[in-house]
């Protein structure tokens, strides 16, 4: 069954008047075929034999086909199946083996423009640059996570972009929920017009995909529709008109008064009055959205990373609150207790949290873009205190890893050169390693390791949340750098691997890459911005 899929999948690359004869009068397109083709074998890839078979058949050279069609929506199901395949081990390790896969995949991207697309991309990016496709559970800040959603929901954990792909109501809410007494906000930026429901839920709201149940449809959840110019709850169906139209790009503000027991939303900062009054204050309410189908937007909770652009200054931002007020405390049972030192305001976790130390390092290593000078990422860090030692860099096709090693606690960073082909020892590669950097601020002289050449330190560098790092290459002199918040860190290192570098990022539990779609922080690349379009078509070609 999956060689017949894998035929259908490349109906779309076929051009020849037999073929075109073959569809005539048919009332489904090639292009459809292949998207459920596609689909279906994501689902398969599970079993082991189906990724052996299409290790066999070069399925990444199909998907390098079908993303160079030019076709909008065949583009987005593929990069969205990606989101999916690279989870598999078989894919994670064609990837690896083929970083010019990657170049196609931003060639697309870019040459669509679409903003969902790019979407889709981040997504599709986020996992590729963790170096892992396990999540780091987020400790101490509103967030929200596949976990907390529907099935067939689509949750970038970096940006907190959400997505349905399916013909289902899907439904995602947030990990924290206030309750008791305060004012809160949290904003949602949709990304499409149609038809979702944002705003408040508790733990037993009942989401059915199926039956077309999400927020605001039950006693436990209230929401606002701005496709449809209606509020929702409890199956309320009359006497609901509120608001006004609401369009992509618009910021809808969900505000919660605890205090007067109401419930109100904003629309670009416009008040759109009172929709909900004798809210439960001693429930605990959670951020929540429902998705028609294509439907999408972002979560802002007001952390440096996901600020609130419209938010009344009564009013307090859930994710500002959360870092603010709450600690965890950690059972050995890996169970999850929230407590509040400074206010009589609970919060709570809507999860159990497992202890966790930072981002599992894998196998799999993520393609970026190098434009012919200039710096190519900008990634927003948000400093996790599990993590001890943080890096950032690129490795090259050669596998030698050029990283910035962040040393937070001495405000101290090391530029470093691993190359781990060198590497003979029984042990992690990341344990060994760590224990050699342990060392750099000790009195005793460490032998230092054959795989690792320390090749400048820069002190008094403190990096706080939000801060921007960059890495980028100059490739005429054949250099790489980093920067920080635009200012050059360090001095420039040769760069003795001329072929193509991906991502080298670990330890980070939350980031925002930039691959050029936005101005970077490092000013001179930004004279080179419009070139890198240029860049990415002569490495595809490559």
């Amino acid at each position: 069954m999956a060689t017949a899929l894998y035929d259908l999948a490349t109906f779309p690359l076929i051009d020849s008047d037999r073929h075109k004869r073959a569809f005539e009068g048919l009332s489904i397109t090639e292009e459809e075929i292949c998207i459920l083709s596609v689909r279906c074998l994501e689902g398969l890839l599970r079993f082991e034999s189906v990724g052996e078979l299409l290790h066999t058949l070069d399925f990444s050279v199909l998907i390098c086909g079908l993303l160079q069609t030019e076709r909008p929506r065949l583009v987005r199901n593929v990069l969205q199946s990606l989101t999916k395949l690279i989870e598999e081990p078989y894919f994670g390790r064609t990837l690896t083996a083929r970083p010019l896969l990657f170049f196609i995949i931003l060639k697309a991207v870019t040459l669509e423009g679409d903003p969902r697309i790019w979407a889709d991309f981040r997504h599709f990016a986020s996992i590729l640059a963790r170096g892992t496709v396990f999540e780091p559970i987020a400790i101490g800040y509103a967030h929200v996570h596949r976990s907390l959603a529907t099935a067939d929901i689509i949750v970038n954990h970096q940006t907190f972009e959400v997505y349905n792909r399916s013909w289902s109501f899907e439904s995602v809410r947030c990990s924290h929920g206030v309750s008791e007494n305060g004012k809160y906000a949290y904003e949602f930026v949709l990304g499409s017009d149609g038809i979702i429901q944002i705003g408040w839920c508790t733990l037993d709201c009942v989401f059915e995909p199926y039956t077309g149940q999400g927020v605001g449809d039950d006693q436990e959840s209230y929401s606002f529709d701005g496709c449809r110019t209606k509020i929702w709850h409890a199956k309320q169906f009359s006497n609901n008109e509120y608001g006004s139209v609401w369009k992509s790009g618009d910021a809808v503000v969900c505000l919660l008064d605890l205090d007067q027991r109401t419930i109100s939303f904003m629309l670009n900062g416009r008040h759109l009055g009172i929709a909900f009054t004798d809210v439960d204050s001693s429930k605990q309410w959670f951020p929540a959205a429902s998705f028609t189908n294509e439907e999408w937007g972002r979560f802002c909770f007001g952390s440096r990373l996901d600020p609130l652009e419209f938010c009344p200054p009564d009013h307090v931002p859930i994710g500002k609150f959360e870092q603010e007020k709450i600690f965890l405390e950690i059972d050995t049972d890996g169970q999850s207790q929230s407590k509040s030192p400074t206010s009589s305001k609970s919060v709570q976790f809507s999860e159990p949290v497992t202890p966790f130390d930072g981002v599992v390092e894998a196998d799999m290593y993520s393609p970026t873009l190098y434009p012919r000078s200039g710096i190519v990422r900008r990634e927003r860090v948000s400093v996790s205190d599990k993590s001890k030692y943080q890096h950032f860099g690129i490795i090259t096709q050669g596998v030698v890893i050029y990283t910035l090693v962040l040393f937070r606690e001495h405000n101290t960073v090391a530029l470093c050169k691993l190359e781990p082909q060198e590497y003979e020892s029984d042990e992690p590669f990341s344990q060994v390693l760590d224990q050699y950097l342990d060392t750099l601020f000790d009195d005793n002289d460490a032998e230092t390791p054959p795989f690792l050449q320390l090749l400048d330190m820069v002190h008094n560098v403190r990096i706080r949340e939000a801060d921007v790092l960059g890495c980028g290459i100059f490739m005429m002199r054949q250099t790489i750098f980093f920067t920080l918040n635009g200012i050059l860190l360090g001095e420039e290192i040769r760069l003795e691997d001329k072929t193509c570098c991906v991502p080298y990022i670990r330890d980070f539990s939350r980031y925002i890459i930039n691959y050029g779609d936005l101005p970077f922080e490092y000013e001179y690349a930004n004279v080179d911005r419009d070139s890198i379009l240029s860049c990415i078509l002569d490495q595809s070609k490559g």
